[in-house]
């Protein structure tokens, strides 16, 4: 073993190139994955080449990951196929260098974009991306929005007198979580307040329901709820959000109203809290 910071440890054991690569990796939840860490934003030119901007990415090694950095850069010239249409792969090796691979990258690559690429185009402006950049997640920071639903239902449609819905989503290590409602209903315009409730049932993957209510009236409220799971182990995880209308007077209607007038349109939603240990 050695340290990093000191040219030898208390023993003389000096630093070696594997002991940077291993603090390296250490610092990056997804430093398997040779994520991009700045830059390298990929765009087409006039001609068949792309412009890629300067940046810098963490390349997975055998003893951990490297730092890799490129200047502003256009790639070779890449060939559109006859017919139909053809991909190209742009990335960075652990030199720095910046490439065009048709297909697949080989291993040992950061991978800045994959574009769609037409038949008989003549400038790689009329190319497409079809690839979500993958960028460090550095150990410790919030991995922000895990899953999200979004309701679907037209304003003034009646609701459902059950209702359910599945997220799923994946951890890379044991993580906290917060599951986010955001109801949007309202009852018919007619009495006082004309009362009515929502009850809502949560679980994960499979576990006893979480419940809550929330209180239902003829105004146009927003009301939100958060659960706190605090400790979800590493791997695929699903979430069930359950919605049954649980008391309402005789004759009432509940309706949705999100979307109408600007008013905002319910959600469900997964969110990272941090790591756990």
């Amino acid at each position: 073993m050695a340290q990093l910071g000191a040219a030898a440890d208390s023993a003389g054991q000096r630093t070696t190139p594997q002991t940077a690569q291993q603090v390296i990796a250490a610092l990056y939840v997804n430093s398997a994955s040779s994520p991009i860490l700045a830059g390298g934003a990929v765009s087409g030119t006039a001609t068949l080449a792309y412009h890629v901007s300067a940046g810098v990415g963490v390349l997975s090694t055998g003893s951990g990951a490297v730092y890799t950095a490129w200047g502003d850069t256009d790639t070779s010239l890449t060939s559109p196929p006859a017919a139909g249409t053809a991909t190209d792969t742009i990335g960075v090796d652990a030199d720095g260098a910046v490439h065009v691979w048709r297909d697949a990258a080989p291993a040992g690559t950061v991978i800045l974009d994959r574009r769609t690429v037409p038949a008989g185009c003549t400038a790689t402006t009329a190319t497409t991306s079809a690839y979500d950049r993958r960028y460090a997640m550095p150990y410790g920071a919030r991995l922000g929005e895990l899953a999200y639903w979004q309701e679907n239902a037209s304003p003034g449609t009646k609701i459902a007198g059950d209702w359910s819905t599945t997220m799923s989503f994946a951890l890379p290590q044991d993580r906290g979580i917060a599951v986010e409602i955001c109801q949007e209903l309202h009852t018919d315009t007619k009495a006082e307040v004309n009362p009515a409730s929502i009850l809502w049932s949560v679980s994960l993957d499979g576990g006893a329901p979480v419940r809550f209510e929330l209180p239902v009236d003829r105004r146009w409220v927003l009301r939100q709820h958060t659960l706190l799971f605090r400790w979800v182990h590493a791997g695929r995880h699903t979430v069930r959000i359950d919605r049954h209308r649980q008391w309402q007077q005789q004759d009432t209607e509940i309706y949705h109203f999100g979307g109408a007038d600007g008013y905002q349109v319910g959600y469900y939603r997964v969110q990272d809290t941090g790591p756990v240990e």
